[in-house]
């Protein structure tokens, strides 16, 4: 998985769902802030979403590693003709928080539960949607919520994937009579799938 092109994939994903917005929905390199939104002169409503982290990795036993990633997006909207800029934010918020459940972006390379290392989000991976008003942001009379979701990447490359050779069994050790030196106390546990 390239996350880079998961990044494209979310930004094509939420334009397609904010059609009205689409123009206006972008990567952004990181946390948002308030300053930000002063010098970036962004034109509300507008979406922002960034990586902001990656979990420590746990090796899956293909030569794999699944790291859980977690993902932020910053909505800022402002008032419009019969619709304050909280009510927009609320609608949009609740429109996220119930498509991201589930989602792995229209990524093509599906295969076996995941999708070319990306699993689709689970419900209680989407986590905190936050108001993040300020007095500052109040006298630009704009509202800003943060939405965040963790999903579960598989980076690198499947040792097995190519060769069409799975190991034919499988044997158990128990430290510290384990390595080359005591391959003979090993036991088979399975042979060939059985």
């Amino acid at each position: 998985m390239k996350l880079v092109n998961l990044q494209e994939a979310i930004k094509k994903a939420f334009q397609q769902r904010l059609p009205d917005m689409s123009d206006h929905i972008d990567i952004h390199p990181g946390r948002f802030s308030v300053e930000e939104l002063t010098d970036m002169a962004i034109k509300a409503p507008a979406l922002r979403f960034a990586i902001l982290a990656m979990s420590k990795g746990k090796a899956v036993g293909t030569g794999e590693i699944d790291r859980d990633v977690k993902f932020a997006a910053f909505l800022i909207t402002d008032d419009k003709k019969g619709l304050t800029r909280t009510e927009a934010a609320l609608n949009i918020v609740e429109d996220i928080i119930t498509f991201l459940p589930g989602q792995t972006f229209d990524l093509p390379e599906a295969e076996k539960g995941h999708i070319g290392g990306l699993f689709p989000i689970e419900e209680e991976a989407v986590g905190e949607a936050q108001n993040l008003h300020s007095k500052k942001l109040g006298r630009r009379n704009v509202s800003v919520w943060g939405i965040a979701w963790t999903q579960k990447i598989r980076f690198g490359e499947n040792e097995f994937a190519d060769s069409g050779i799975l190991p034919s069994g499988l044997y158990v050790g128990q430290s510290p009579e384990i390595g080359e030196d005591h391959i003979d106390d090993y036991e088979l546990i399975t042979v060939g799938g059985e």
